[in-house]
């Protein structure tokens, strides 16, 4: 249309051939123009009103609900209108053509009558001289889909969820605009509520399903029969799965309007998964066999189709010096088993784990439970030494059995009745269930020790019971019975004097001397049991001074190198000295080792010269002055009398070793006991700290255990220091009072104990429990259990027992209670640990130590402390190894002065070499044997006789190998050299017989006249290479890290045995010519990770490491792995006591300053991947939480 202002005035239209017309109505029509409203914006008022727009004409164009169009026109249009529609789409589908229709009118209002959701055009023409119209497009309203949705698909299936999509519904279905989806998930259960899903996408995941698995259908369960005349009704319970868990689906779409119709129900059923722990484990134990029931899981997720039982062995009085064994066995679809050939007298921990064809679910009962001991060996006969006419005298010698414990014995005497038979051999009543007599003594294991002289008739009380005189002119036979009780179950053996004895005194001569005689006598015998009772009030628990202070050294295992040990301590004149560290020489050009700090914290400590004309007192003489000044000051007995009252005599498990009344722990009574005594003592470190140890002896029966909790609950104790290994030489030194196992649950008396955490070192353990009093606040226990010390051997080696006092003093910065000290007597190892944890403390203030005056002022509060040589020793080489270059490493890096770095490190590799004691030549008997030498391929390198593997071969027990110590697990190495033609059958012995799964070869290559292949694949290319006595199947090898780390899977087979042996063989590469170290530091780490990762399922099995010399690079292998884990286990570790530690086995490792350097540069290099992987992790986790975020938000919407 041209528009009005270049037409000629008063004409308009297309080609301005119109006439200007006014709107019908108009008030004014005249040469100024039409005015009315429905002229085109910008021509009121003008000459031309030009054209009534259709858009002026029509009001609105609504759509109804029903799917309707509704078109108002303008009230004051009077013409004919005439409207077409036409259909032209779906919703928002493509076009379609469809008819026209048309509707003619003359009013202001019309229906069109047209489809719910469609598109139409819609043609508004005014029938006037004008030729008006006017189009536009209108979507009617949506409704409902019409259809149901259709090709439901799986995508994806697992064990518990399922991922379904589907096909959108056709456009002529949908009915608007889908705007989600709803999916029903009801189980087959009829009785079961259905669950509802919804989103917009056309997929979803459906989670939290159940393993579904087609289950063998459990049979009905019969609940009643009523019998009528021509038949009977049957009740019964349907079976719980009839036939597998089936999960029925429907999904529906919506639109705004509303839901449309439920597909069709569809099912599927989820994979099988690996089943939830089994139930309510139950065992009966009788003999060697434990009867076992449990019941199955309560999510077995699939068919069950077998339970594994796990075996092990926590204690055993049968095993003895032996690693305990693990056993797994594969039972079928059963609920109880009898479990039988076990060891006597062993505690087992079993567990129980349910299997599905996909795999084996976590134990989920476990229990431990003892078997039932065995009828023990009879004891030696009593020897028969002399006798008067009240007394027979015998020697009584101990018993070592392998059938359960040693609890006590019985003396027993039987009168005959034929005094005439006495000399005869007479009946052993084997065949009675109870030795005949009258019992006369009840001895401990303690006491019976060693062989002991034991006069029957003495009128001495033996465990609560009188020994009375025996009758004159009387014929005796003596039982002595051993008893062996656990776990409720009491058996016994004896033996007896060999014949009768019998008890003569000559007869008197008749008259007046035969009635004085017998008066006289008996008056005697009553001044005598008066005598006796009051000695024995007030004199029986006070030992002799020759018992106190005759100390039999010989029974201990004295230090390796003593008088080495010396000379690195001044030297004293008198006992009111102190001594001092002989151990840092000044460094070149004048400096002393506190340069080597910027903050110089290191004291000097100069060299002491000694005056060669002086007396000095060596550590031999100190000694022996200090048990002569405790024997002249030996302590009354009325110091003792709380302990030695009747009823707390049971309570001690030796009578001289008493608590003193002034500094004794006592107990306050409570539902547990109403015994207030403990055999336990304070002990003062002479600090700030009133009193810093409580001293006890282990408990050792079930009251003394309850008493035990008691002081550890009433006091409040937050760390106790075991060190005592529950048995030591077949002997009970420590009852059980904690349990054993992570996440056990335990109970005695009034006390609820649940462990925490375990954590497991080579030497020593930590254990963490909280323990409780009913509803009262939980208390937090650490128990450092340290089972590296036997009582009667004392090692030089003190480095483990610092490792743990280490430990031990981070604890107790934090804690304000007194540290509970304990070993079988209380005496000798406690002792020891709090005199070396107070002079490591006064060395540390004063840098010097006075060990006479300490002891001294212990043996106030605790008797007997440190009597052996051995003890005394060992604690000035406790002080010597704290105080001798240890240095955090972590600490180290932060203060060193980098220009001093590499003087430190040589200063400490010095040290090192120079401190490590000799091994005596003694060690080395097997390797020096001639037929032996032709195994060795260095005579300079032999393992000691301590510390090496004996093998059962034929050929000989003797490998050039030694036991190295990991830092979680002892033996946990076997270090050992590449194997030579005349070892190669030893070597696979050794492989075999201690059951390794990981071998570690660190050289480079075994091209050499003296090594051979024990791993390489025979010449005809087979797979199979054999041994003298094994088979070796050589699996996939995998090359790593551009060659310089290779993986061969072994599997080894002894001829005549089915078992297979399934073994990873590491191969490192990466050394260059005679060097000490590798070439690059990465690769080690590498190596390291891969031998974790595969070592992490065969964890109590050894590794056997292996180079050219057995200590040069396999050595090196062996400190790096162990500092590595140390570095993982504690923010705490020193590189240098660990090198001696593991030296000390087989000193020819790290003997080149480049392999301690490279140490030192391994960690550094660790912590710095540990740094960038932990800021990896910390980024990665970032990103999860912003995806889980995101992952949430799409779920609601």
């Amino acid at each position: 249309m041209i528009p009005a202002n270049t037409c000629p005035e008063g004409k308009f239209g297309d080609k301005c051939q119109l006439t200007c017309h006014c709107f019908n109505g108009d008030k004014v029509c005249d040469a100024t123009g039409c005015s009315d409203s429905l002229c085109r914006q910008g021509y009121r008022n003008a000459p031309d009103c030009q054209t009534a727009l259709v858009d002026k004409t029509l009001q609105t164009i609504n759509t109804t609900d029903d799917g309707n169009i509704e078109i108002f026109l303008h009230k004051k249009y009077q013409s004919t209108v005439k409207v077409s529609y036409e259909e032209t789409g779906i919703g928002d589908c493509d076009d379609i053509s469809a008819n026209v229709s048309s509707i003619t009118f003359d009013s202001n209002f019309v229906v069109l009558n047209t489809s719910l959701w469609r598109h139409y055009t819609i043609t508004v023409e005014i029938m006037s001289p004008y030729n008006l119209h006017y189009v536009e497009s209108v979507l009617t309203a949506e409704m409902v889909p019409t259809g149901k949705i259709k090709d439901v698909r799986i995508i994806s299936l697992s064990a518990n969820h399922v991922t379904i999509e589907w096909d959108n519904l056709p456009c002529a279905e949908r009915g608007g605009v889908l705007i989600r989806y709803e999916i029903v998930i009801q189980s087959h259960d009829i009785a079961a509520a259905h669950s509802t899903l919804k989103t917009k996408y056309q997929f979803l995941v459906i989670p939290d399903l159940k393993p579904f698995t087609k289950y063998v259908p459990d049979a009905p369960l019969l609940s009643d029969i009523i019998t009528k005349e021509r038949g009977a009704t049957v009740t019964w319970k349907r079976s719980k799965h009839p036939n597998g868990i089936l999960t029925l689906y429907m999904i529906r779409a919506s639109t705004d309007i509303g839901w449309g119709n439920f597909s069709d129900s569809m099912t599927t059923m989820t994979k099988e998964s690996i089943p939830g722990p089994a139930l309510n484990l139950l065992a009966h134990y009788h003999n060697e066999c434990i009867a076992l029931s449990w019941d199955p899981p309560e999510k077995p997720n699939g068919i069950i189709i077998s339970y594994k039982l796990i075996t092990k062995e926590l204690f055993s009085y049968t095993r003895i010096n032996q690693e305990p064994l693990q056993s797994s066995l594969t039972l079928g679809n059963i609920t109880s088993y009898r479990h039988c050939k076990l060891l006597p007298a062993t505690l087992y921990g079993i567990e129980i784990a349910a299997s599905t064809s996909i795999g084996t679910g976590k134990a989920g009962v476990t229990g431990s439970y003892w078997t039932e001991i065995k009828t023990p060996p009879a004891p030696l006969h009593p020897i028969l030494t002399g006798f008067t006419d009240t007394l027979i005298e015998v020697i009584l010698r101990p018993s070592a059995i392998f059938t359960g414990p040693i609890s006590w014995y019985d003396i027993r005497v039987h009168k005959m009745d034929n005094i005439e038979k006495c000399t005869e051999d007479v009946n052993d009543y084997k065949t009675v269930k109870q030795p005949p007599g009258t019992l006369v003594a009840k001895l401990t294991p303690m006491y019976l020790d060693a062989p002991i002289n034991f006069k029957v008739g003495d009128s001495k009380i033996y465990g609560g019971v009188v020994n009375p005189p025996l009758s004159n002119n009387s014929c005796y036979q003596i039982f002595y019975i051993l008893y062996s009780s656990l776990n409720n179950v009491t058996k016994f053996n004896f033996s007896s004097t060999k014949g009768a004895t019998k008890s003569i005194v000559p007869t008197p001569p008749l008259g007046l001397a035969a009635i004085l005689i017998p008066v006289f006598i008996l008056l005697i015998v009553i001044v005598a049991i008066l005598l006796f009772f009051l000695y024995r009030k007030y004199r029986w628990c006070k030992p002799s001074p020759k018992e106190i202070f005759t100390i039999k050294t010989e029974d201990y295992v004295l230090p390796e190198n003593t008088n080495d040990l010396e000379k690195h301590w001044t030297s004293i004149r008198s006992l009111n000295e102190r001594r001092h560290l002989v151990i840092h020489d000044d460094l070149p050009n004048g400096k002393h080792h506190s340069s080597l700090y910027k903050n110089g914290d290191i004291v000097n400590l100069e060299r002491e010269e000694s005056d060669k004309k002086s007396q000095f007192l060596s550590f031999r003489e100190e000694y022996d002055a200090l048990n002569n000044y405790y024997a002249e000051t030996s302590p009354d007995i009325s110091n003792f009398k709380e302990a030695c009252k009747k009823e707390n005599t049971c309570l001690n498990r030796f009578p001289q070793k008493l608590p003193y009344d002034r500094n004794r722990v006592i107990l306050t009574p409570d539902t547990c006991s109403n015994n207030t005594y403990i055999n336990a003592s304070y002990i003062c470190d002479k600090t700030a700290r009133q009193y810093k140890y409580i001293a006890a002896q282990s408990p050792f029966n079930k009251e003394t255990v309850c008493d035990f909790w008691r002081l550890i609950y009433q006091h409040k104790v937050k760390i106790v220091v075991m060190l005592t290994k529950h048995v030591e030489e077949n002997v009970l030194k420590c009852s059980k009072y904690f349990p054993q196992l992570t996440g056990e649950y335990f109970r005695l008396e009034i006390f609820n104990m649940e462990i925490i955490t375990v954590q497991t070192y080579a030497d020593y353990s930590i254990t963490t429990i909280n323990v409780g009093v009913g509803n009262e606040i939980v208390q937090e226990v650490c128990i450092f259990e340290f089972f590296s010390w036997p009582e009667s051997i004392t090692s030089r080696n003190a480095v483990p027992l610092l490792e743990m006092h280490q430990k031990i003093s981070r604890v107790f910065t934090e804690n304000t209670s007194p540290i509970l000290v304990h070993c079988g007597t209380g005496i000798n190892r406690t002792g020891t640990f709090i005199i070396i944890d107070i002079l490591l403390e006064e060395y540390r203030q004063k840098r010097s130590i006075n060990l006479f005056n300490v002891i001294k002022n212990i043996r106030k509060s605790m008797n007997f402390t440190l009597r052996p040589y051995a003890y005394f020793l060992f604690v000035y080489d406790a002080v010597f190894e704290m105080y001798q270059d240890r240095y955090d490493f972590n600490v180290t890096y932060e203060n060193i002065n980098p220009q001093y770095l590499e003087q430190f490190l040589q200063i400490q590799f010095d040290n090192l070499c120079r401190f490590i004691p000799k091994i005596d030549d003694d060690q080395f008997i097997a390797g020096r044997l001639q037929i032996n030498k032709s195994k060795n391929r260095f005579l300079a390198i032999l393992p000691p006789e301590n510390f090496r593997p004996i093998l059962r071969s034929a050929k000989g027990a003797y490998i050039n190998a030694v036991f190295l110590d990991g830092c979680s697990r002892k033996n946990h190495y076997i270090l050992t050299q590449t194997p030579m033609k005349e070892t190669l059958g030893d070597f696979w012995q050794l492989i075999y017989e201690y059951n390794v799964r990981t071998i570690v070869m660190m050289d480079n290559n075994i091209k050499n006249d003296t090594c051979v292949s024990y791993w390489k694949m025979s010449t005809g290319g087979s797979t199979l290479w054999s041994t003298e006595h094994f088979d070796v199947e050589i699996g996939n090898r995998i090359v790593d890290y551009d060659s310089i780390l290779e993986q061969f899977q072994l599997k080894v087979t002894k001829p005549g045995k089915e078992s297979v042996r399934k073994i990873r063989l590491y191969r490192y590469q990466n050394w260059k010519g005679p060097n000490f170290i590798p070439v690059c530091r990465d690769y080690i780490l590498y190596l390291i990770q891969h031998v974790a990762e595969w070592q992490s399922t065969n964890n109590h099995k050894p590794i056997v490491v292996h180079c050219k010399d057995g200590a040069t690079n396999s050595g090196l292998f062996c400190v790096a792995d162990v500092l590595i884990e140390k570095r993982k286990c504690d923010n705490f570790f020193d590189v240098y006591h660990t090198v001696k530690h593991i030296k000390r086995r087989r000193p020819e490792i790290i003997q080149d300053m480049k392999q301690y350097r490279f140490c030192y540069s391994l960690l550094e290099l660790y912590a710095r991947f540990v740094t960038t992987k932990n800021n990896k992790d910390q980024k990665n986790q970032d990103k999860n939480v912003q995806n889980n975020i995101h992952k949430q938000n799409t779920s609601i919407s």
